[in-house]
């Protein structure tokens, strides 16, 4: 007990000596790997990606990648690429003329029937509906 006191007391000593300078965070390389794994889904939303995939651009067991992402952005991988090609939807659905077809096979969805389904549970609406509602608003 009293060597684990003494080893306290000299790391104390030794932080409270350091320069703020030399005081790093251990969240930064976390962030960074987060910031530019979440920058790729985002430039490669058109794309099909799997678990697999992003756990190797982090250098990750997937099982292990899982838990990591759900802990920092409070969602399965899964799920938060979903919602990001959601949101790709909406903004072509508003912005273009391209068929539901279309958008869900530029989106990789493996139907469109299974896009409809994804559409309408994050967003309330069908495509049609979707459509219809932003170019009666704009």
């Amino acid at each position: 007990m009293m060597a684990k006191s003494k080893l306290t007391e000299l790391l104390s000593c030794y932080i409270m000596n350091l320069e703020l300078n030399q005081i790093t965070y251990l969240n930064v390389p976390v962030v960074e790997k987060l910031s530019t794994l979440l920058t790729y889904i985002d430039v490669h939303i058109e794309e099909n990606m799997s678990v697999q995939d992003l756990a190797q651009m982090l250098h990750m067991h997937p099982n292990y990648f899982i838990r990591f992402f759900k802990q920092q952005m409070g969602m399965p991988p899964i799920h938060y690429i979903t919602s990001r090609k959601i949101d790709k939807a909406k903004e072509m659905l508003s912005c273009t003329s391209l068929t539901m077809t279309q958008i869900a096979d530029n989106l990789g969805f493996s139907d469109s029937y299974y896009f409809s389904r994804q559409f309408k549970k994050h967003t309330g609406l069908n495509p049609t509906e979707y459509r219809k509602q932003t170019t009666v608003t704009t």
